[in-house]
């Protein structure tokens, strides 16, 4: 049974947390975190390039050691020092970092102080404010950790996988059922097709001549770990990874309408099926019929479309953002490719530019940005020389110089005016929302803004927006106001996907545009 990229990114990202609540050293807390990011952003998985004889270790942070652990990984499904470390964890400390809005600093802080040794003695100091009088912990702060320790006795741990580690799982799947003799069209549908920056599970839509074979071939899929249902027209699997997968299966004639049912977003859905009310017909995942009962779409999407007089419209863009209304007019905006993309502002080096160099060429890209996590000034003097040193024009393509800072609680950067000075531009991230409210947060990130532009240097936005999985509300900022300041002093906010921290999304680019953002 092949272990995924996302199983083995999880690994790496748990061995981390735990490293972080014992005190680890932070460079090798970092090589876990970073190697965690790679195998994500990975186009393929781990097992064929091992399969193909590629050495792991020439990937961006990724050394001879770590390779072996992860080729381990692979070949064994078990991660040997990730064992070793949880044996002598408190269970209850893997047991809290389920808890949405719990990282390894507070959990760490609640067991040391408070000596909490189970979940529910967690709830009793959250119920006796032992919690609420920590710093770090307000009233809104207990208030939610309690609606989450409740949530998550009932349901179990919420768990979301950013979509580019189920792309693999994805392509895996589709690539499985497509195989199968009697898969007439197969498609992913859900918050997966409309590119959502996370996902819960996977739909999948499918037309078949032999709907209950495509099913039982379904379930064979190699990296399935429990199969849940196995009907006629949908099955229904847990994989290792704990990724729920649906598969519905449907006929030539409503093909069209079952994908963009279950495509979404239930917004866009409902928006349709009343256009389709309100003319006396009637939608559902079946097809589009009139008031005579006469099918007048199914096969494919864009008919359903066209029965409204719309213009298609992509799965990215269903989202009741003003779609509708602009494929009324014809209107709907060109989605970015991949081709489009000219450069990458946020590359780490891996300890050799060079490489990181030669790889962006190779990706067709004009220009990347080094941005490194800041360590120390001596460190990211000699990268800014290795940068200079160069070949100019190598390839074509040009690297900007930048480093990766965390924002102090009082908003300042410390890194030396000099240094600034030889940036092009400079990376900074919120670490720790340290249980600011959303005022003192606005005001921490706007004293870094303005410090940088005292010193005339760019920034790049990073993860300051608290756009992230399970973000608490300390995470927040007043965006516009944020967005407004960016816009007079230069800076830049970045659409990225790192860690499970995201920069602007969607929605957020809209506002920024306004805000002549860049």
């Amino acid at each position: 049974m092949r272990v995924q990229n996302s199983e083995i990114s999880a690994m790496l990202r748990k061995l981390a947390d735990l490293l972080a609540i014992e005190g680890a050293n932070p460079f090798r807390i970092r090589a876990y975190q970073q190697a965690a990011r790679t195998i994500d952003a990975l186009p393929g998985p781990v097992a064929d390039m091992l399969d193909a004889g590629m050495d792991l270790a020439k990937l961006p942070g990724i050394g001879k050691d770590l390779a072996q652990k992860i080729a381990h990984i692979v070949r064994t499904g078990d991660f040997p020092l990730l064992d070793s470390v949880m044996a002598r964890t408190p269970p209850v400390l893997t047991e809290l970092l389920q808890v949405p809005g719990l990282g390894p600093r507070k959990v760490e802080q609640l067991y040391e102080t408070l000596g909490i040794e189970t979940l529910e003695d967690f709830e009793k100091a959250l119920q006796d404010g032992r919690v609420a009088a920590l710093r770090g912990f307000g009233p809104r702060s207990v208030a939610r950790l309690a609606q989450a320790v409740a949530t998550l006795r009932r349901k179990g741990p919420e768990k979301r996988w950013p979509i580019i580690a189920a792309v693999p799982v994805a392509e895996a799947l589709l690539q499985h059922l497509r195989g199968f003799s009697g898969a007439v069209r197969v498609e992913m549908a859900g918050s997966f097709r409309r590119r959502k920056e996370t996902v819960g599970d996977l739909d999948i839509v499918a037309e078949a001549e032999n709907g209950p074979g495509l099913i039982r071939h379904f379930c064979t899929f190699p990296d399935v770990k429990q199969v849940e249902l196995k009907g006629v027209t949908r099955g229904t699997v847990v994989l290792n990874s704990g990724l729920h997968v649906d598969l519905r299966v449907g006929q030539a004639g409503s093909y069209g309408t079952m994908l963009a049912y279950f495509t979404g977003a239930r917004a866009h859905t409902i928006a349709l099926r009343k256009r389709a009310v309100q003319r006396g017909w009637k939608l559902n995942e079946y097809g589009l019929f009139d008031e005579t009962g006469t099918a007048l779409a199914g096969p494919d999407e864009a008919g359903i479309y066209a029965a409204f007089g719309l213009a298609p419209i992509p799965p990215e863009l269903r989202e009741m953002q003003g779609e509708l209304a602009a494929a009324g007019k014809n209107a709907l905006p060109d989605l970015v490719t991949g081709e489009q993309v000219q450069g990458d502002a946020h590359v780490e080096s891996g300890g050799d530019p060079a490489a990181q160099l030669r790889a962006a060429g190779a990706r067709g890209l004009r220009w990347i940005g080094i941005a490194d996590a800041y360590r120390d000034a001596e460190t990211l003097a000699r990268q800014i020389a290795e940068i200079e040193a160069l070949p100019a024009g190598a390839g074509k393509l040009r690297v900007l110089k930048s480093a990766s800072i965390a924002i102090g609680v009082d908003g300042g950067l410390e890194i030396a005016p000099d240094l600034l000075a030889r940036l092009d531009y400079l990376h900074v991230r919120i670490d720790d929302p340290a249980g600011l409210t959303e005022l003192a947060q606005t005001t921490r990130l706007r004293k870094a803004m303005d410090f940088a532009a005292m010193h005339g240097v760019r920034l790049l936005l990073g993860r300051v927006t608290g756009r992230r999985l399970n973000a608490p509300p300390e995470w927040r900022i007043a965006l516009d106001e944020v967005l407004q300041a960016a816009a007079a002093q230069g800076h830049v906010f970045e659409v990225n996907q790192r860690d499970g921290f995201y920069g602007l999304g969607d929605i957020e680019c809209h506002r920024a545009v306004k805000h002549a953002v860049r």
